[in-house]
């Protein structure tokens, strides 16, 4: 990661700023003796070296082969579930298209802010990836049955998916824009915890796509 996108998270100016104040503290309390300073400019300059080593680390497991956070990667494997649809079942596959896209574009823009949560956002991209391959595997079904009641099955599996996308889509981006806003702020909102927030998005579509597993006949 280069040095200059460093400074664009904003945990580094909060590790920079605790890093004066202690720094400051340390000769307050023990005096301007070169032991003094020497001490806490070794404990400053490691705790920047661990910091950069680890936010690098990170950025470089967000550009590995099989991140999902990579736009074009994502879109790829995206793309490549709808190629056997038919013509009929296009606008709606573009629809779900579109909320994926979505979700995995305001994933990227979490991850840069917050690199603690490429995990999470990861995991989080393979379940909007499952269910975009309900999505076009119920368009396949519904083109290809007669029965009405396996009919009527498959659209609602279709219809359960394509509202689990859109709501993903919803509230990735509300995940986005409270990070934005609490970046502004300099502080937290009063609200759950990004993370947390994060896993139960991750368990909702987790549970949908089991439930839809346990549905098919």
């Amino acid at each position: 990661m280069p040095l200059l996108h460093l400074f664009r998270l904003p945990q580094t100016y909060l590790l920079l700023l605790g890093l004066a104040i202690g720094y400051g503290m340390l000769i307050r309390w023990q005096g301007t003796r070169p032991i003094v300073w020497l001490a806490g400019g070794v404990i400053t300059g490691l705790t920047l070296v661990a910091w950069v080593g680890q936010t690098t680390r990170l950025s470089r497991s967000s550009r590995s082969a099989d991140n999902l956070l990579d736009r074009t990667l994502f879109l790829t494997q995206l793309h490549a579930l709808g190629r056997s649809l038919p013509a009929g079942s296009q606008p709606t596959w573009q629809q779900a298209q579109t909320w994926a896209s979505q979700t995995q574009d305001c994933a990227a823009q979490i991850a840069q802010r917050e690199p603690a949560l490429l995990p999470d956002l990861l995991e989080a991209l393979h379940t909007v990836l499952d269910l975009s391959a309900q999505v076009a595997e119920a368009l396949q079904v519904r083109q290809t049955i007669q029965t009405p009641a396996y009919q009527q099955l498959a659209q609602h599996q279709l219809q359960l998916s394509c509202d689990r996308l859109q709501s993903t889509a919803s509230q990735m981006q509300q995940l986005q824009d409270q990070l934005a806003l609490s970046a502004l702020e300099q502080q937290r909102l009063q609200t759950e915890p990004l993370p947390a927030q994060l896993r139960l998005l991750i368990a909702n579509n987790k549970t949908s796509l089991h439930s839809s597993d346990a549905s098919n006949p």
